[in-house]
């Protein structure tokens, strides 16, 4: 089960949101009592698009989860100062933002990485943003979640709103955050993939890509490894911060070659447009794609029996050295050096 993350973007999309929530608040909780139009959403959603931003898990186009943030003001709440007196903790003049509506399909609650995935996707937007202080009410069994990434409670453990549901208030300093996509970014210096909202999460065994697949995306790994299955039968191991898949993209061509992850997988997902827009738009990040294409190159020609398949690794802070990747068949840690865990 392969789950997808990004901002909901179409109507569709938030449809589904609204559905979604009314199954796991209504249907599976009994939380809240049930819409006529079988939705949930509130007057927060309508805000403008650029102070309320949904963020949805999806497993084969099924929309199984979401998160909401939603940028606040100082001359309006959001829908968690309703639950708890957040302005006694605020620091004066920060940019704040509200975490709501977090919900996980009870089906797919057995995913462990699927909640922390989605988070993970909400924490880089606000970051992005420029949030500094990020708060909300969260489940109790979501709490150690949101602790160990920095959060503080603002209050004791737990505490229980007006409809009889218990919650953690919780605030999180943003530039203290301990978050491992984030600290990924930063170690390998590859800001260009800041704004990039797809993400992918696997386990380990999955398949990532199959021979005969359209190449409609491009691949960074963020997190765990994974084995490309050449056709000629031998293998390659991929490490973070690889770059694969950009040719038979940029191409549209399909792949020849299958990819599993032998980890749990956290991937960045590029599709062509979005790769092209930042080689178009932002010099930067044409100089870095370039740099990983040519330094790396005759490493997968020698892996890929001279054909020229260039399935890219980032060149790490602390080891640049192309050679590495021609050991056939072998692990290859790049950022093992840098201490990267």
């Amino acid at each position: 089960m392969a789950v997808r993350v990004k901002v909901a973007e179409t109507a569709e999309e938030l449809e589904a949101l609204y559905r979604c929530r009314h199954r796991v608040y209504v249907e599976q909780g009994g939380y809240k009592a049930a819409r006529p139009d079988g939705r949930v959403f509130d007057a927060y959603d309508t805000w403008p698009v650029d102070r309320c931003v949904n963020f949805i898990a999806l497993v084969d186009d099924e929309v199984i989860g979401g998160v909401r943030l939603l940028l606040a003001a100082d001359d309006d709440g959001t829908s968690s100062d309703r639950i708890f007196p957040f302005c006694d903790h605020f620091v004066p003049g920060t940019l704040r933002g509200s975490g709501s509506m977090l919900v996980v399909d009870q089906a797919y609650r057995h995913h462990t990485r699927l909640t922390t995935s989605l988070m993970s996707v909400f924490y880089h937007y606000a970051w992005v943003v420029g949030v500094q202080e990020l708060y909300g009410c969260v489940n109790p069994h979501i709490w150690p979640a949101c602790q160990r990434v920095g959060a503080r409670a603002l209050a004791p453990i737990p505490q229980t709103s007006d409809d009889g549901l218990p919650y953690v208030p919780f605030i999180l300093w943003m530039p203290d955050m301990d978050d491992r996509f984030m600290a990924f970014i930063r170690r390998h210096g590859l800001r260009e993939f800041l704004g990039v909202w797809h993400r992918q999460f696997f386990v380990a065994g999955q398949t990532v890509v199959a021979p005969g697949s359209p190449g409609e995306f491009a691949y960074v790994i963020v997190d765990g490894s994974a084995e490309m299955r050449l056709a000629d039968g031998r293998r390659v191991t991929m490490f973070r911060p690889y770059l694969f898949g950009e040719e038979e993209m940029l191409r549209a061509e399909t792949r020849d070659y299958e990819v599993v992850a032998k980890e749990d997988l956290d991937l960045i997902v590029l599709d062509r447009a979005t790769f092209l827009d930042k080689v178009a738009t932002q010099p930067a990040s044409a100089f870095k794609f370039a740099r990983l294409l040519l330094d790396h190159a005759p490493t997968m020609e020698a892996v890929d029996g001279g054909r020229g398949r260039r399935s890219v690794a980032a060149p790490d802070a602390d080891n640049t050295q192309s050679g590495d990747r021609a050991q056939e068949a072998q692990p290859v840690r790049r950022d093992k050096a840098s201490g990267d865990s």
